[in-house]
């Protein structure tokens, strides 16, 4: 018995290991994947034990693309635990059905959906309903989080840990402490949790204004909200960026459903940087790869998506 020290032979023994598996795995992926190819592709899947950081700016997709990776993955039988820190677990429902329908969410809202739209509406709920999720939209506390998680983790394999998001998570442990310092505390617990479950956590970020006086308003890790360690604790760092959120707010008659985006790869620790073009519907708030054959977008008149 070593305790927890494992002895160096065996650790490089466990790694070879791994790496034969690797090499017997028909995509070649070491982690869990994301439902996009060409970001899989990057990041050799979602890797157990990595804290993944998702974020953007306001109204830029973060928890429709945390939703369209935590559907890929609870559709292949992973458990996903979702803390919704932001939304209701009725509204996010709402959104992932209207989403898999790619039926317009205002819409569904307003009651104005027809009944082919209601039928698809019904096929989608059929479909979400097979997806393993675990939804806590209460806790707010690290500790509370933490501790949950841990406790469901000694009764089935976790898969995927899933935040909306950091900026509303708080610690009754800070006490005196700067907002800097108690998201420094809440992260390294992220990150130490997902060691111990053996699973990615990924959690969505603001992001602050820094860039955006910039002609060139690409975000950079500095623009991290509130905290340093966000970008020192995460191994991977994920932004969405669009030329076109912009665009709709320098133009304010000129409103577009689709918005070319970038998932930018601005940090891997284990892995090359790069951008990934996607396109995100935003009537269905839904994020596409852009080589990805896709129905034509119906036509709108409200801007309400800019609202919510």
């Amino acid at each position: 018995q070593h305790g927890t020290m494992q002895p160096w032979p065996e650790a490089i023994k466990n790694t070879m290991i791994h790496v034969e598996k690797i090499l017997q795995s028909r995509q070649g992926l070491t982690g869990m994947s994301s439902g996009f190819s060409h970001l899989d592709h990057v990041m050799q899947g979602m890797r157990p034990g990595e804290m993944i950081v998702l974020a953007a700016r306001p109204s830029m997709g973060k928890t429709s693309l945390m939703m369209d990776i935590a559907k890929h993955a609870g559709l292949l039988q992973h458990n996903v635990h979702i803390y919704s820190l932001e939304m209701s677990a009725r509204s996010l429902g709402l959104r992932m059905v209207c989403a898999e329908a790619q039926v317009d969410s205002h819409k569904v809202r307003t009651g104005r959906f027809n009944d082919e739209e209601h039928l698809r509406l019904a096929n989608a709920a059929a479909r979400l309903s097979q997806c393993s999720f675990f939804v806590n939209d209460r806790a707010n506390d690290i500790a509370e989080i933490v501790g949950a998680v841990k406790r469901e983790a000694e009764y089935h394999k976790i898969g995927l840990v899933a935040i909306d998001y950091l900026g509303l998570i708080y610690t009754r442990y800070a006490r005196g402490e700067s907002r800097d310092r108690e998201i420094g505390m809440i992260t390294r617990q992220l990150k130490a949790l997902a060691k111990e479950i053996d699973a990615p956590v990924l959690c969505l970020s603001q992001l602050s204004r820094v860039n955006e006086a910039a002609k060139d308003k690409r975000p950079t890790l500095n623009a991290l909200r509130d905290s340093g360690n966000i970008e020192q604790d995460a191994d991977t760092v994920l932004f969405i960026h669009s030329d076109d959120y912009y665009d709709r707010e320098a133009e304010a008659g000129a409103q577009k459903q689709e918005w070319r985006s970038d998932l930018i790869i601005a940090k891997q620790r284990n892995g090359p940087t790069e951008d990934i073009p996607m396109v995100f519907k935003r009537q269905f708030t839904r994020f596409y790869e852009v080589d990805s054959r896709q129905p034509e977008s119906a036509s709108v008149t409200s801007d309400w998506y800019t609202q919510n």
